[in-house]
């Protein structure tokens, strides 16, 4: 498997620690407020990424985390008039009932940030004690990132530069540059007792302190979206390797940015789309496709048209399976190979698709190789699609009783040859979008517009 790393810049092979077992940390959401398709397209890749693995029978051991302890979180509760708690709780359900909905991976850990609190304390202890943090003036502990000689290695930029560009405050620090891994806490917010005194952490050394222990001081593969990359992840490395002496993440992942119509999505310019909102208007597997097909380190961009096109290839790929013998999937046939090597090249998943299209053409043109279909049904399975039955996708319409009516009062009207009352019950069905194919066995319907809620 061949991953861009985005700590050396370079496509290189993922070297696992344990042959046949992938340790992977995702940095997941802060739940303050409603998960967005920016959130859902990086959850996808690795969704993908996980599915992917699992059928090559690597056992991945998937970490998810939840930032349950953040200002916006304390500051969005006090908005609201509500516990912590209250939202915390609320926001988890919410996304957790939607991930169950689009039927993706459940990680193997998913920490919250509020259980691991000792974790974080004795971190920060320890990065103290060999004199990587200080007590700045304002009784904050701060990471001195001039002790750290590999500081900017992941962004790539240098250190005034970052400094510049992200206007990190130099309240009570050394240097501006530092950042805060214990914050004082202010009246009414939550805390934690700590050799500091009381208050919390920063948001860095949450997920530090979360991949350690689960994964131990050295593991796989670190991913998120390329907003984290600084500081979040440069941030990360710097306390993980000098508190532990390990090497943190051996291979780095990042997800492109997403843009709404060609534009930054924010709720000011009134695209913010949140995925509540996509799955009420689109089938979960559509979503799927629709923000997969665009290769995961390219910037990405949201709009109707885009989900319409993905919903003409899933439409195209249920209707080659439908009504057709599942056959046995084989291991070691040449397009299921050649689809394993178009995702093994840093998951490119344009090849991959053109490969299902490929089966599927074959299929729709009569191929008598059953095993081709449970060889489409495989592939899709990774993209996380074509999991359900074909009839239930394709004639998933509020009207399912008068559509199989009229269908069978054209073929009435065939059989007395009344072409013209067929022809204005076809006009009738197709005013609603529906399709009528007429085969030897009899006729059949399908949904146009299957998965366009």
């Amino acid at each position: 498997m061949f991953l861009q790393n985005s700590l050396t810049g370079r496509k290189e092979s993922l070297q696992m620690m344990q042959e046949g077992k992938l340790s992977l940390y995702v940095c997941g959401l802060t739940v303050y407020d409603k998960a967005h398709i920016g959130h859902l397209r990086c959850m996808l890749v690795f969704d993908l990424l996980v599915r992917f693995m699992q059928s090559r029978h690597i056992d991945v051991t998937y970490v998810r985390n939840i930032t349950d302890v953040d200002d916006k979180i304390i500051n969005r509760a006090q908005e609201e008039g509500i516990s912590i708690e209250e939202l915390t709780s609320r926001v988890i359900a919410e996304i957790a009932a939607q991930e169950e909905v689009l039927g993706l991976v459940k990680p193997t850990h998913e920490p919250r940030a509020s259980e691991y609190i000792q974790s974080m304390i004795n971190m920060i202890a320890s990065l103290e004690q060999k004199g990587y943090a200080y007590v700045a003036e304002n009784k904050d502990v701060c990471f001195d990132v001039t002790k750290f000689d590999e500081y900017g290695q992941l962004s790539g930029q240098k250190l005034e530069a970052l400094i510049d560009a992200h206007r990190i405050s130099d309240e009570g620090k050394r240097s501006a540059q530092d950042f805060v891994l214990w914050k004082q806490c202010k009246p009414d917010e939550p805390s934690w007792p700590s050799p500091w005194g009381a208050g919390r952490p920063g948001w860095h050394i949450e997920c530090s302190a979360m991949s350690t222990d689960i994964l131990g001081d050295t593991f796989d593969l670190h991913g998120g979206g390329v907003d984290l990359k600084f500081p979040h992840h440069e941030n990360e490395i710097a306390q993980s390797v000098c508190a532990t002496g390990g090497k943190f993440a051996k291979h780095w992942m990042h997800v492109g940015h997403l843009h709404v119509d060609g534009e930054k999505m924010s709720k000011s310019l009134g695209n913010f789309v949140t995925l509540e909102e996509a799955l009420l208007k689109y089938h979960p597997e559509v979503l799927k496709l629709f923000l997969l097909k665009t290769h995961y380190r390219q910037p990405f961009n949201y709009n109707e048209q885009g989900v319409i096109e993905a919903q003409t290839v899933l439409l195209n790929f249920y209707l080659a399976i439908w009504q057709n013998d599942l056959g046995v999937f084989q291991e070691d046939d040449a397009n299921w190979q050649a689809f394993c090597e178009a995702l093994e090249d840093d998951l490119n998943v344009a090849k991959a698709l053109a490969i299902m299209h490929k089966l599927a053409s074959e299929i729709s043109q009569g191929s008598k190789d059953k095993d081709l279909v449970a060889c489409l049904v495989k592939m899709g399975n990774v993209f996380g699609v074509l999991k359900q039955g074909a009839d239930d996708f394709l004639q998933n319409h509020p009207e399912v009783d008068l559509i199989n009516e009229l269908v069978k009062k054209r073929q009435q009207a065939r059989e007395s040859r009344d072409f013209v009352e067929a022809d204005l019950i076809r006009d009738k069905l197709e005013n609603i979008g529906i399709v009528v194919e007429d085969r030897v066995s009899g006729s059949r319907w399908y949904h146009g517009r299957a998965g366009l809620l």
